[in-house]
Order: C-alpha cells, then sequence, then structure tokens
C-alpha cells in the first residue's frame, strides 16, 4: 500500500490523531501492567512505552498471576476488540499453546459484565423514550455479558417474558479504531522487518 493510499485512509478515519494515540497509550499500559511491555519493544512498538503509568487493576493474591493469566487479564481490560481476538485464539492451541488456550477459552463465557447505568444510555437511546413505555418490568442485573453487548431479562406490558440483547457502549468506535491501530502495527512491524 503506498504512502498516498495511507494519508488517504487516514484523513477519511473517523477519529482524530489525539483519539488513536490514547488508545495506543491505553494498549501499551494494559500490556505493561501484565509484564508485555517487552514484547512491545520486540515487535518495534516501544516508542508507546516512555513516561508509562498505572495501577494494577486485578486484585493482588499470593501467588503469581501466570503468563496465561496475564495475557487474558490485559485481553479483557482492552475491551470488545481484544476479548474477540482472544475468543478466536482460544480455539487455536496448535498456534499458542494448550495453557493460553485454556485460558483464553475463559473468555468465550466469563466476559465480564459492565454496569448498568453505563448500558441505559444505549438502551433508552434505541427505544427512543423511556423503558417504562415497552416494558412492564426490567431487571438491570444481566444474565449474560459477551465481548460486544449483554443479555437482560424483561417482561412487555403483555404479561410476555423477553430477552433484550443491549450493544455495549461504543462498541462500533472502539473496534474501528482498535482495528486501525492494529493494522498500522503490523505495517510497521512489517516495514522493520529484516526478513
Amino acid at each position: 500500500m503506498g504512502a498516498l493510499t495511507q494519508r488517504w485512509e487516514r484523513r477519511n478515519e473517523p477519529w482524530n490523531r489525539r483519539q488513536r494515540w490514547r488508545r495506543e497509550r491505553q494498549i501499551a499500559g494494559a500490556l505493561v501492567r501484565h509484564g508485555l511491555g517487552l514484547t512491545l519493544v520486540q515487535a518495534k512498538l516501544g516508542w508507546l512505552l516512555p513516561f508509562q503509568k498505572g495501577l494494577l487493576s486485578h486484585p493482588r493474591r499470593d501467588e503469581p498471576y501466570s503468563g496465561p493469566e496475564h495475557i487474558r487479564m490485559a485481553f479483557e481490560d482492552l475491551g470488545p476488540t481484544f476479548i474477540k481476538l482472544a475468543q478466536i485464539l482460544s480455539t487455536r492451541a496448535d498456534l499458542i499453546g494448550p495453557d493460553y488456550a485454556s485460558e483464553l477459552v475463559r473468555l468465550q463465557s466469563a466476559v465480564p459484565p459492565i454496569a448498568f447505568p453505563d448500558m441505559a444510555g444505549v438502551l433508552d437511546a434505541e427505544l427512543s423514550g423511556p423503558r417504562s413505555e415497552v416494558f412492564a418490568t426490567f431487571d438491570t442485573e444481566p444474565i449474560g455479558s459477551a465481548s460486544i453487548g449483554q443479555v437482560y431479562r424483561a417482561t412487555l406490558h403483555s404479561g410476555d417474558a423477553v430477552v433484550v440483547k443491549i450493544q455495549k457502549p461504543n462498541v462500533q468506535a472502539t473496534v474501528d479504531l482498535d482495528l486501525a491501530i492494529l493494522r498500522r502495527w503490523i505495517r510497521r512491524r512489517v516495514s522493520h522487518d529484516p526478513t
């Protein structure tokens, strides 16, 4: 892909450089928190590391986390794009090894939910009005959480029990930005690859 094409693609991206840079730093921060800073350097992405700050966001325990656990937690921290990537990788023990695959498979069914107040805005925007006009009851405790959405129980005014799936806030924008960043990193890595 030529430089002109890359510049044109960047011009048409729905995010600006500051948003991309902030997200790149978040990704690098999560990797550093989980002991993967050296991986960034080896991938020629060390330029993301200066002045890295942050506290571990996972509970401390007497026994240290294993490498596979750190990878899973980093993917969890990074949100929908990386959770989906981890779910795909979990099916490929031949590529990542059985220890990593068995740890990442936990993200197939155990994605941590986000709080309902964060989800309520998405639901209300989709309904174009208050929930009470559509649902007689709405249980704000999710019965399931996935990489891009959560599932809730509700009852319609007719008495019918329904299940409502709500897409997590800003999923499309986050996925688009993450994929653009990953493409950029891969191009950068390939352009620095001596082989």
